[in-house]
């Protein structure tokens, strides 16, 4: 069998589409926090969790945007809605399309405007600082991060439900 491969994307930034203009998504690294532990009459360190790391997402475009260049307005850490689309398939026979859905919030808290020749396409890249993350395979939620609202969903699990109970987010 093959490995998938991303036949077709498009790139959503508060609702507005870039198709044809966005060249490459860069998703986050999902990585823990982690910290090195070793108490009394332990034999050795144990990585303890202590949440995750910074979510980061970069868009790169082959113009400058007047809307994103706009959306550097925005203060808040979950102003800016993102949401990515990609169709993956293998080129296996017979393999079926695979749907790829990432949505996402953040602040945009960067964009390099690239270097510009006459006669050349212009890159430009949009870097966002994420508060929620949810990333998607044919419908199906496989991660789901919400820093605001201390949700943590892997694989259908809501692993934060009973301490958002405990400290009275929720019933």
């Amino acid at each position: 069998m093959l490995p998938e491969t991303l036949k077709k994307m498009n790139v959503f930034v508060d609702g507005v589409g870039y198709l044809g203009k966005a060249e490459e998504v860069t998703l986050p690294s999902i990585e823990r926090n982690t910290e090195e532990y070793r108490g009394a009459g332990m034999g050795g360190p144990a990585m303890v969790g202590l949440g995750w790391n910074a979510l980061t997402m970069t868009i790169k475009l082959r113009e400058h945007t007047q809307s994103l260049l706009k959306a550097l307005a925005k203060h808040a850490a979950s102003d800016t809605g993102v949401r990515f689309v990609g169709a993956y398939q293998s080129d296996t026979p017979g393999a079926p399309m695979v749907a790829i859905e990432v949505v996402a919030r953040g602040r945009l808290d960067k964009i390099d405007l690239g270097t510009v020749k006459e006669g050349q396409m212009t890159d430009s890249d949009h870097e966002l600082s994420l508060t929620y993350f949810r990333f998607d395979r044919n419908g199906e939620a496989l991660v789901e991060l919400d820093f605001e609202n201390g949700v943590e969903v892997i694989a259908g699990e809501d692993v934060l439900a009973e301490a958002r109970r405990i400290i009275g987010l929720s019933e």
